[in-house]
This record gives C-alpha cells, sequence and structure tokens, in this order.
C-alpha cells in the first residue's frame, strides 16, 4: 500500500535528477511500476472486502437451500 506509493513517488522525483537519459527512464519507468502496484494494492483490497460482505450476505441463503 503506502510504502509502495511512497517508494513509486520518491524514485520518480530521484529519476528526474539523474543526468544519463536513459538511466533516468528505467528508474521513472521502474518508478511507475511501483507506484502502481502500491495503487493496486488499495483496490485489491476494497475488493476483497466487498467479496467477504457480498459472501456473508449470501451465505443463509445457501444453507436454506441446501437443507431442503
Amino acid at each position: 500500500g503506502w510504502p509502495l506509493v511512497a517508494l513509486g513517488l520518491a524514485l520518480l522525483g530521484y529519476s528526474s535528477l539523474l543526468p544519463g537519459k536513459t538511466l533516468s527512464a528505467v528508474v521513472g519507468i521502474t518508478a511507475v511500476t511501483v507506484f502502481w502496484d502500491g495503487v493496486e494494492i488499495f483496490r485489491q483490497e476494497k475488493r476483497k472486502r466487498r467479496e467477504a460482505l457480498k459472501s456473508r450476505q449470501n451465505a443463509p441463503e445457501e444453507e436454506a437451500s441446501e437443507s431442503r
């Protein structure tokens, strides 16, 4: 989550300070990838909570249909 987002932003800032274009590009691409991984972790956690809630809401219905 947050550590990856922070690391991605820090690497992005660092990449703008590097003298070589190639190294700067490699570090910049890595920075965006790390940043996006951090964002995606938040999205996955939200999706996981939503699916867990949905499965808990459907659980009583499934038990009732199984007992018939």
